[in-house]
């Protein structure tokens, strides 16, 4: 089912591309673009390295959490549709979600099959840990980095993430980093995304 007019509105961007669709999903509250056009910049740099299709989703204050993350997939089914695989068949999805849409994608990319990487920035981990944890527990893709800011409140508690068990769930600590993750950062990111040797086209 991909009606989005069952839905609350959400603003979505896409670079059209082939292979993979990685989908980017902002913090709460956050656009498209971001600050500085940071989501924008990301989404142009993945796409420059490896010809992927990028979707970014804005995350709307207020919805709720399950429905929200119900209608980003929605999304990427869409933009799916219209990703040549490589072999013909499904598109797998790379999420990376930042702030409250790592936690989203923490708590329910388990259930979505076509998700095989996870890039989960900056979650709020002190909040729905339990639901992050089942949820992380649970996943069956190919990996899940979990990455905090070593200046992020979430800092604290991240050696919570060592207690997952399942071994495709990972833990990296950015150094000198706040929540907020600089424009400058998307070679980092890229790097954490595609940590596995041969992912890259």
């Amino acid at each position: 089912m991909k009606n989005c007019d069952e839905y609350w509105d959400i603003e979505t961007a896409f670079l059209r591309g082939r292979d993979v669709l990685v989908v980017i999903k902002t913090g709460a509250g956050g656009t498209v673009n971001g600050y500085q056009d940071k989501y924008k910049k990301l989404a142009e740099y993945i796409h420059h390295r490896t010809g992927y299709a990028v979707l970014i989703v804005d995350n709307p204050a207020g919805a709720d959490k399950e429905e929200n993350f119900e209608v980003t997939m929605t999304a990427a089914e869409f933009a799916n549709d219209v990703t040549e695989a490589a072999d013909g068949g499904e598109v797998p999805v790379y999420y990376i979600g930042f702030s409250l849409g790592a936690s989203l994608g923490a708590m329910y990319g388990w259930q979505y099959p076509y998700i095989r990487k996870m890039l989960l920035i900056n979650s709020p981990l002190m909040i729905n840990w339990h639901r992050q944890r089942n949820g992380l527990e649970q996943f069956d893709g190919e990996q899940a980095v979990v990455a905090i800011g070593s200046s992020d409140p979430s800092y604290q508690f991240a050696g919570l993430v060592d207690c997952i068990d399942n071994p495709c769930v990972e833990k990296t600590i950015l150094y000198d980093t706040g929540h907020n993750l600089s424009v400058d950062m998307n070679a980092i990111i890229f790097g954490m995304l595609f940590s596995k040797q041969g992912d890259m086209p």
